[in-house]
């Protein structure tokens, strides 16, 4: 779980305390043990270092080599039958929890505030130039070098009704054409979803992806609604 994380924080280390110097390692340190409590400096510094899902090698690249390095690690070990063992990556809800039991972390996030979703998703809200910029960062990570990573993304409603579903059908070309693996969609929109949380009795069967599984929004923990909520609600346009 967290794996995005992982990455966006290796890329704010790389840039904030050996690229530019602006930042040091015990400070970091010290602003994430304090929750950017009195390092709010700090921690704006760190949201602004480049983030997965805008199609930034900068961060990107270090996603890759984690997961091609980590893959080629636990595939040199063998089972009973001599098979090398996989990496999976099928969480399902478990990012959320981890993200409970997290401490704040270095690519800006907040103790006890949830992690990336799906182990190749963006973090929510910080995927910011387009749903292609998306599938661009994913394909950086090879699925036949790191096995098993999923995408979820929230997708407007409207790109499923008349003739804007063709640049749906368009746009799930456009995540072919560039060698993805496993991505998987919300259809509902922010308005409803909230809707949903203030008048539980009134959306009994909508049913939204988590990640990895399908389940009726109402039963889900309240920070889990939040989640599927906050996560950038991409809009499709003839670029796509």
């Amino acid at each position: 779980m967290g794996s995005v994380n992982g990455a966006e924080c290796l890329a704010a280390v790389k840039k904030l305390v050996f690229d530019e110097k602006s930042v040091s390692m015990d400070e970091l340190l010290e602003a994430c043990a304090a929750n950017w409590q009195g390092y709010e400096a700090v921690q704006r510094k760190c949201l602004q270092v480049p983030k997965f899902g805008n199609d930034d090698d900068y961060v990107d690249n270090i996603l890759a080599d984690f997961y091609h390095r980590a893959q080629a690690l636990v595939h040199s070990h063998k089972d009973h039958w001599g098979n090398g063992l996989q990496l999976e990556s099928s969480l399902a809800a478990g990012y959320y929890v981890g993200g409970l039991t997290c401490g704040a972390t270095p690519d800006g996030r907040m103790k006890g505030e949830t992690v990336a979703d799906g182990q190749l998703s963006p973090m929510h809200c910080r995927d910011r130039k387009g749903p292609t910029a998306v599938l661009k960062s994913c394909s950086k990570v090879d699925p036949l070098k790191s096995w098993n990573q999923l995408c979820n993304q929230k997708i407007s409603p409207v790109f499923l009704q008349g003739e804007k579903k063709k640049l749906f059908a368009d746009y799930l070309r456009t995540w072919l054409g560039f060698g993805n693996w496993h991505i998987q969609f919300n259809c509902q929109d922010s308005v409803a979803l909230k809707d949903a949380v203030a008048r539980p009795e009134q959306h009994r069967d909508l049913i939204v992806r988590v990640a990895g599984y399908s389940a009726y929004f109402i039963d889900l923990a309240p920070g889990l609604q939040q989640d599927i909520i906050q996560r950038t609600e991409q809009q499709l346009g003839a670029s796509a």
